[in-house]
Order: structure tokens, then sequence, then C-alpha cells
């Protein structure tokens, strides 16, 4: 596998998207509040990425990486700055870039010497059981990403609000009734 077409890489359009290639033929992707692993292989100017369930063909070429859909992803400097050593992870012996502050396969954390230390994280992780449309990506590509974590971060909100199992449903039902008994006392007191 050649040499330069390892490191990471930022999707030109939404920078929190990116891909790392890593030097053992495995892959990490990272698109919206998920991360994806599998394999890939580069025939010349042709890269493939295998996932659980697909395969995506895309073109690469001077630290650029064109996709089935268009979308191009950039090299990033760092990557093309840092040596050709690797390092593997302490914690799941993963191969890891020089630059790298977080291991890309298990979250632990590589400190300035170079040394693993894991890290546990307190939250729920969901992850899609069936592949995105291509339908889906095209409707959503121009639009805001939308994130789960946002009624944690309304601190404005009270804090019984902000809970994930606080009845929403119940609020939007009661505010269409109420837009409905408004409207119908309108329509009472403009009659004859």
């Amino acid at each position: 596998m050649k040499r330069d077409v390892f490191g990471k890489y930022i999707h030109e359009r939404t920078g929190s998207h990116y891909l790392e290639l890593k030097p053992d033929g495995n892959y990490f992707l990272f698109q919206g509040s998920a991360g994806v692993t599998g394999t890939y292989e580069v025939n010349g100017a042709e890269i493939t990425i295998f996932g659980a369930e697909s395969a995506s063909q895309g073109k690469i070429q001077d630290g650029v990486i064109i996709d089935s859909e268009g979308d191009k992803w950039v090299r990033t400097k760092a990557t093309e700055q840092a040596t050709t050593n690797y390092s593997k992870c302490h914690n799941c012996n993963s191969d890891l870039l020089e630059t790298a502050k977080f291991c890309s396969n298990c979250g632990a954390q590589v400190n300035a010497t170079g040394e693993v230390r894991p890290i546990s994280i307190n939250r729920k992780v969901r992850i899609a059981t069936q592949p995105i449309t291509n339908e889906a990506k095209k409707s959503t590509r121009d639009s805001t990403p939308i994130s789960d974590e946002t009624l944690p971060s309304m601190s404005w909100l009270p804090v019984i609000l902000r809970r994930d199992d606080f009845p929403w449903e119940l609020i939007e039902a009661a505010g269409f009734v109420l837009v409905i008994v408004i409207l119908f006392v309108v329509a009472i007191k403009e009659r004859p």
C-alpha cells in the first residue's frame, strides 16, 4: 500500500467530518455524531472503502479523495508534515499517526509523551441500523446539521424541560388545542 495515502482527510464542505486512513488498511470515518470503521484498498488512483454492508469507490490523487457523490476530502497539513513513524495504541494496539491526540479506534487519549490513557464517556450512543441512502444525503447536504444534544445545551431552559424523557408530545398537543380554542373564540366574537 502506498505510504502517501495514509492520514486524515477532512470533508471540504463539512469540516467536522473526517476520514482517517491507517497504514494497516483500516479506516475510521466520522460523520455527524457517529464513527464508522472498516477496511480500504488503493489500486493506483482508485480507492475502495468497505463498510459493514457496502463498498464505496472514489478517486485519490495529490492528497484529495473525491468520493462517488463528487464530494472532496482533503488531506490535512499536519498529516502531510508528519513523518512516517507510526506508534501503536497501548489500549487496543491500533496504529496511531504521530500527530494523533486520540486513538480513532478506541478513543483513548494520547498525551505528549506518547503514553495512551483510556477515557470513559458516560453518554448514550445511537448507531444507525440501516445505511443512509443517497437521496437522504442529497436532501440534507446543504442543511444545517441537527444534533441530538440540543436540549442539554440549552441552559436557559429549566432542568425538567431538558430531560430526555420529558413528554414533548403533550406540549405539542396542548399547543394545538389552544390554537383551536383561540380560533373558535375569535370566530364566535365575529358572528353577528
